[in-house]
């Protein structure tokens, strides 16, 4: 979407050629008037009038150029990603020719919501302008565009780092037909926020056994009994789990065989993914390789037929950020759960410090009831629960009721039975946490 409505700028730059030319001219001229040579000031004459037609071809074209990016969404680290322009030609007699298009790739520092100059109901406000880093080109061209027509083109990027970038201002310009002048059109209704995401990895076989059970069977969910929030669907044999009031006994007492119904909406699963993003001492990038799992299971179980919710314990948590919430996917569409992975900010527990995890947990505890809990995180349960804060204890008591019930997995990313399950690239996690480059690239 476009940040701002403005008109479009127009600037018009003498190259390096077009002063050569110019300084040729001037010599010339001043060479003519000091020794009356006529044909002296005729080349200047003739110079200078290329130089303003040059000037007034571009200005011309320029105004007749209408551009449009088409609408970018999310993307995955490691993943190529074609950014897709539209050049339309305005005008009715002249085509376009050579024309080059620039768009801008920025990278954004996170800030709190507090110091963002946005209202802090916005569970991701946008940084200030002060909080750009420096912006890396994408380059474009489009060699000739008729007349009334429209032609597009694309350029190819991948990302090698999470984060949350800007994209824009584009700005299309020609230096056609001589190159003695650069005519550029800007217009900031192209600057749009892109989320990368943490990369995907690869699930091996069996990564369904790290997820809690489902609750109840396929004819209901839950232990309660209740169908109000189900529509009848049909009927099966009974299973292990089904509830005894969703038995239908006419049918039973004749095949001589439970069955039971089903209603269209019990296989819906409510998982929660607890991210643990606190990092450990001696091992740098693996909360990037927690970040990595959590997008990869929301991008797996994100459907019609799966609730997926998410709580990230980060720094955001012990500032009480709006961004330290549950956030729940709609339906299958699990953007905003995407996009709070790629801006989360890992902390460095301190001796003196409550536990992210164990805060977040407590204060969410009524949210996090609805569902069964999927805890990421690179330390071990009985490491989490050693903490002896008082956010700990609290948690602990939280721990056990989900366990209790069959209702909590904790995926330990640093253990060897998990990464049988997951492709983790601990080397290239590893040497990616150390590094402080930009983290993306145009192709």
């Amino acid at each position: 979407m476009a940040t701002s409505r403005s008109k479009p700028l127009f600037r018009y730059r003498i190259t390096r050629l077009g002063f050569h030319f110019l300084f040729v001219a001037l010599f010339a001229m001043i060479g003519g008037s000091l020794r009356g040579f006529n044909l002296l000031l005729v080349l200047a004459g003739l110079l200078i009038s290329i130089v303003l037609l040059q000037w007034r071809q571009g200005r011309h074209a320029i105004r007749q150029v209408r551009f449009h990016r088409h609408e970018v969404s999310g993307v995955f680290a490691e993943t190529p990603m074609a950014v897709r322009y539209e050049i339309h030609n305005a005008g009715r007699l002249l085509p376009l020719w050579c024309l080059r298009i620039e768009d801008r790739v920025t990278a954004q520092r996170d800030v709190d919501a507090d110091h963002s100059g946005e209202s802090s109901d916005d569970p991701l406000p946008r940084p200030q302008e002060s909080e750009l880093r420096q912006p890396v080109p994408l380059i474009g061209s489009v060699g000739h565009v008729p007349a009334g027509q429209t032609r597009g083109m694309s350029v190819m990027c991948r990302f090698h780092r999470r984060g949350r970038y800007q994209l824009g201002p584009v700005v299309v310009s020609t230096t056609f037909p001589f190159c003695l002048m650069s005519c550029e059109r800007l217009s900031r209704e192209t600057v749009e926020p892109l989320y990368v995401y943490p990369r995907l990895i690869t699930l091996r076989r069996g990564w369904k056994s790290l997820l809690p059970p489902r609750r109840g069977g396929d004819g209901h969910r839950s232990t309660g009994g209740s169908n109000e929030d189900g529509e009848f669907f049909g009927l099966r044999p009974w299973q292990s789990g089904d509830h005894i009031k969703h038995i239908h006994w006419r049918t039973t007492a004749r095949i001589g065989e439970p069955a039971v119904r089903q209603f269209e909406q019990r296989n819906r699963h409510q998982i929660c993914l607890v991210v643990d993003a606190v990092n450990r001492p001696g091992a740098p990038g693996v909360v990037e390789q927690v970040l990595e799992v959590a997008a990869t299971l929301i991008n797996e179980l994100a459907s019609p037929t799966s609730s997926v919710a998410l709580l990230v314990a980060d720094a955001f948590v012990a500032d009480a950020s709006p961004r330290s919430n549950v956030h729940a996917s709609i339906s299958a569409d699990a953007t905003a759960l995407l996009e709070r992975l790629a801006i989360a900010n890992p902390v460095h527990l301190q001796a003196s410090q409550d536990d992210p995890l164990a805060r977040a947990v407590v204060d969410r505890s009524s949210q996090l009831q609805a569902y069964d809990l999927v805890v990421v995180s690179p330390r071990g349960f009985k490491d989490a629960c050693q903490s002896s804060d008082r956010s700990s204890q609290q948690a602990l008591s939280v721990w056990r009721y989900f366990d209790q019930r069959s209702r909590l997995a904790w995926i330990d990313v640093s253990s060897p039975p998990v990464r049988r399950l997951l492709a983790i690239d601990a080397d290239r996690v590893a040497s990616a946490g150390k590094t402080e480059e930009a983290g993306y690239v145009h192709d």
